[in-house]
């Protein structure tokens, strides 16, 4: 959410470069992602970043243009290759809800973040179910956030609400509005999106909002 890129941002430019990079970034996207169908992660993120010249690396499962390490963090090789690489920062925004073993990924996350490093994680607290290819349903409030990641130190907590309701954010799209009717037309293909479509009928007038914590490991 533009909200929640603006609230790291501000995050990120107050840490001094010796402590910010070499920066991961999990569940990362694709480039075109990032630049294009999200435009303000790009712009309130990672544009600053590289302004700043420090090393990012990109994760995620699955391959693309801006995708640096391809693979599962919880695997022991690719744990292997991102412990080598000496990370400073790393992010976690918005996949804790898309996984099917949390504990699991917590676990990598504390595991590739050196001590007096920063780990930034968020995960919606009040937001539509969104299958992305799963979503177990995981809203948790910051405190119950920073409790999955024992032994640290929450530097930072919020919860971001996005001003405009999800309706109105809905409008600036008119192609994933077109989309969302369309896919609430056809119930009988992939029966579970048709479900979770419909379920974002009650959310028109609501706002959407993000558990996000920064958190410093000892």
């Amino acid at each position: 959410m533009l909200e929640e890129a603006k609230w790291l941002a501000e995050r990120l430019a107050a840490l001094p470069d010796g402590d910010l990079f070499p920066l991961l970034n999990v569940g990362s996207g694709s480039l075109a992602f990032r630049r294009d169908e999200q435009s303000y992660i790009d712009k309130h993120v990672f544009a600053p970043l590289r302004a700043r010249g420090g090393s990012v690396t990109h994760l995620d499962l699955q391959a693309g243009e801006g995708v640096d390490v391809v693979g599962d963090m919880t695997g022991p090789a690719v744990a292997a290759d991102l412990s080598a690489r000496g990370f400073r920062t790393v992010i976690c925004s918005n996949l804790l809800e898309h996984v099917t073993d949390r504990p699991a990924v917590c676990r990598a996350l504390l595991r590739v973040t050196p001590s007096g490093g920063r780990l930034f994680v968020s995960v919606p607290l009040a937001n539509p179910r969104h299958l992305y290819p799963i979503d177990n349903l995981f809203r948790p409030t910051p405190e119950e956030l920073a409790a999955c990641f024992p032994h640290t130190e929450v530097v930072d907590a919020a919860v971001i609400t996005e001003p405009e309701t999800c309706g109105r954010m809905l409008l600036r799209r008119p192609r994933d509005l077109v989309l969302w009717l369309a896919r609430c037309a056809v119930p009988f293909y992939r029966h579970d999106r048709w479900v979770a479509a419909l379920g974002h009928w009650r959310w028109l007038g609501k706002h959407r909002s993000t558990s996000c914590i920064l958190l410093r490991k000892p």
